[in-house]
C-alpha cells in the first residue's frame, strides 16, 4: 500500500475549523499496532478500527477489503457472520481508536500542524487549546456528541491527548 503523507491542509473558512482529515474516513492510508491485535494496514482509519474487532485474520481482511469507510463499519457491524474478539470491551474500543489516532498523527506531518494549530480557546484566558468536539448527525453519543452537546465524545478526547503529545 503506498500513503501519500503530503496531505493538503482543508480549512473551512465558514465553520472555521478544519474538515476530512480527523474523521476515520479520510482517505487516509494508515498502518496501525493495535493493542492485543497487532499492526493492521487499512485504507482508513474507520477500515483499521473495525478490523481491530477481530483476531481472525479472514475477518479482518473480510472488514479490511471493504470498498469504503462506510463499507467497513458496516462489515465491522455484524455480529451474525463474523466473531467478536472474546476481549472487545470499551477498554479494548478506546485502545484501538487511540492506535488509530496516534498512527494519524505520526504517519501524516500535515495532520500532525493541524492539530498543533486549532485555535486557543479564549475562554480560558488563550492559555489552553480548544476543545475537540465530535459533533455527529446521526446520534453518536460514545464517540462524539448530539448536535446538542449530548455524548461522551471519546473521539474528541483522544484527539485532545494527540494534541498534548504532539505540542
Amino acid at each position: 500500500m503506498t500513503i501519500n503523507r503530503d496531505r493538503s491542509q482543508q480549512w473551512d473558512i465558514a465553520a472555521n475549523r478544519w474538515v476530512d482529515d480527523f474523521t476515520n474516513f479520510a482517505p487516509t492510508p494508515l498502518v496501525v499496532d493495535v493493542p492485543g491485535i497487532g499492526v493492521i494496514e487499512g485504507a482508513t482509519g474507520e477500515h483499521v478500527f473495525q478490523a481491530a474487532k477481530f483476531t481472525d485474520p479472514a475477518e479482518r481482511e473480510h472488514v479490511l477489503s471493504a470498498p469504503t469507510p462506510a463499507g467497513a463499519k458496516k462489515r465491522g457491524k455484524d455480529r451474525k457472520k463474523l466473531t467478536f474478539r472474546s476481549d472487545w470491551d470499551a477498554s479494548a474500543s478506546i485502545d484501538a481508536m487511540r492506535a488509530v489516532v496516534r498512527a494519524k498523527v505520526e504517519q501524516y506531518p500535515a495532520i500532525a500542524d493541524q492539530l498543533r494549530r486549532i485555535p486557543i480557546d479564549r475562554q480560558f484566558g488563550g492559555t489552553a487549546h480548544a476543545p475537540i468536539i465530535e459533533v455527529t448527525a446521526w446520534n453518536d453519543t460514545i464517540w462524539g456528541t448530539t448536535a446538542g452537546g449530548r455524548g461522551a465524545n471519546q473521539l474528541g478526547q483522544l484527539w485532545m491527548e494527540a494534541r498534548a503529545e504532539a505540542i
